[in-house]
């Protein structure tokens, strides 16, 4: 039987999966040996694209030494799936460890670390990709080799030392993202040729990807405008401060369909303070206008000021607003036209 705190901690955790990070839960199991005198806390199975994925997941309250995770860390390595630690406290250099060998974790009500790499595999032999450096900001090299291709899917033909060129990675960093990304039929290789895979799966996934990003150190922050004119000029201010359009603002640029009420920006610059001072916004937990981190290369940006046209879907998508969802349709539909002669 459960104590309080795992069935309290259980309730919270698939809020965090159903709702936060918008997983469909497909079943959860009773009590079960996964291994040699171990039987998991938590044991459930989520929709990852297409496929069911297994999640393990144990429940502490607070975590100070490994020590008290040692049963749980050796059977990780046995095990496929996701493995989650949730607990009411972890020390820094466990989370660490954690995100070193691809274990999630959920510090309740405070910090999450989704395991990227397994969005796309459902597979966690093996520590995740190291962190790639780019422009502005970091981002898993594989994220960033996944948008690319599809935002510029005549790049699936490039070789992957171009690609790593094109994208400032390292070599490897290009080989590991493009077997992950094979591997878990993201992109399919025929004849010598690479194609994309099934369309609407492709778009699950990276709106899974992205949601983590933007839960995570990528967001920048809430903000209002401190006067009127930023309604009447915001399309037009946003180069000069190295940042583009997403969400909403996207959307009405790219199709005239719905005027924003929610404003999303992605930036490159480093330093918010100028974006501020132009844009003449203030700081506001509770604003509507929201800055993040800008992650890819800029040229799959867009000519008019936005960004590419797969993070506006998966944003719209992920808001979870009717009026969105019909704007996500529109650039979907054009998307997939866009998409259908590199499809396999």
């Amino acid at each position: 039987m459960k104590s309080e705190l795992e069935r309290d901690y259980v309730y919270k955790f698939d809020h965090l999966l159903e709702s936060k990070l918008g997983f469909e839960i497909l079943e959860r199991y009773e009590r079960i040996h996964l291994g040699v005198n171990f039987i998991p806390d938590y044991y459930l199975s989520i929709k990852v694209g297409i496929f069911s994925v297994p999640v393990v997941v144990e429940i502490k309250g607070e975590v100070t030494h490994q020590s008290q995770l040692k049963k749980f860390l050796e059977n990780c390595t046995k095990l496929d799936g996701i493995k989650f630690l949730v607990a009411t406290s972890i020390h820094k250099n466990i989370k660490d460890r954690l995100k070193r060998d691809s274990i999630g974790f959920y510090e309740v009500d405070q910090e999450v670390f989704v395991p990227l790499g397994l969005m796309l595999t459902g597979n966690s032999s093996g520590p995740s990709s190291k962190f790639i450096k780019k422009k502005g900001f970091r981002a898993e090299s594989y994220i960033k080799t996944l948008l690319y291709l599809i935002s510029k899917p005549e790049a699936l033909k490039f070789t992957q030392r171009e690609l790593a060129e094109r994208l400032d990675l390292s070599l490897g960093g290009v080989n590991n993202s493009i077997k992950k990304l094979e591997a878990s039929k993201v992109f399919i290789k025929r004849g010598g040729k690479r194609f994309v895979g099934d369309f609407n799966d492709l778009i699950d996934r990276l709106r899974i990807i992205l949601r983590d990003i933007e839960l995570g150190d990528h967001h920048l922050g809430y903000f209002s405008p401190l006067d009127k004119g930023f309604s009447e000029n915001w399309p037009k201010k946003m180069k000069e401060i190295d940042s583009y359009w997403s969400g909403e603002a996207a959307a009405f640029i790219r199709t005239q369909y719905l005027s924003p009420e929610i404003f999303s920006i992605y930036t490159y610059n480093d330093k918010i303070t100028p974006i501020l001072k132009k844009l003449r916004l203030k700081k506001d937990p509770k604003g509507r206008i929201e800055i993040k981190k800008c992650f890819w290369p800029e040229e799959i940006n867009n000519k008019d000021g936005t960004v590419p046209d797969f993070v506006t879907l998966c944003e719209l998508l992920n808001s979870g607003i009717d009026r969105n969802k019909e704007a996500a349709e529109i650039i979907k539909k054009k998307l997939h036209d866009q998409m259908r002669k590199y499809e396999y």
